[in-house]
């Protein structure tokens, strides 16, 4: 399947799109590779487009002290974007990089701003995709402050399995607020419990 064929599958799903609307769109995709670990963007940098991840897999992160401090992850079939900077033509606050080489259909910033004035069509996939990254937001600070570290790689577990297979240990340690030490004794103690048909890696 094209890189085409992917984005007009994801966006059919949500809504019902005119052909005259979705061409105008596809006109003015640009397609991108990132190679392995390269940025995307970098933290000061003001963002200029927004992605939608064709093949890869990237993640974000703040620098606090010379260490990193990973904020999210990105796979195929899922947008992103320095989003704030992006709205309000400031420097980002964070960094996104490539884990593996990446795809990605970019659409600019002021084309994206004129998409929603054109049809009603992309006001319903921007309000889709916005509840859907609010609905994670939401879930991942509620777990933060009340679920224990174990629950919290349970839930990664369950909900995100493709980030245990994707990303270094020591950014899912990150990403779940811990050290990559308690980490791995969580890993050692579900591996335990449950038997290699856990899925939990050792």
């Amino acid at each position: 399947m094209d890189t085409l064929a992917i984005i007009a599958d994801y966006y059919h799903s949500l809504t019902t799109i005119p052909d005259e609307e979705w061409n105008w769109f596809v006109a003015r995709l640009l397609e991108k590779r990132i190679e392995k670990y390269q940025h995307w963007v970098k933290e000061g940098q003001i963002a200029h487009e927004y992605a939608f991840i064709v093949k890869g897999f990237m993640y974000t992160y703040y620098m606090k002290e010379d260490k990193e401090i990973v904020r999210d992850f990105f796979s195929e079939n899922s947008h992103a974007s320095a989003h704030t900077s992006l709205i309000t033509r400031t420097p980002s606050l964070y960094s996104i990089q490539a884990l593996e080489p990446t795809t990605i259909l970019t659409l600019s910033y002021h084309d994206n701003q004129e998409l929603f004035c054109r049809h009603s069509c992309w006001q319903e996939i921007g309000r889709l995709t916005a509840e859907e990254r609010y609905k994670q937001k939401e879930e991942r600070e509620r777990s933060f402050l009340l679920d224990t570290p174990e629950t919290r790689y349970m839930k990664i577990l369950k909900n995100m399995p493709e980030v245990l297979q994707r990303a270094p240990q020591y950014h899912i340690a990150s990403y779940l607020g811990i050290s990559p030490e308690t980490l791995s004794r969580i890993r050692r103690k579900i591996a335990t419990n449950n038997g290699p048909s856990s899925g939990v890696l050792s």
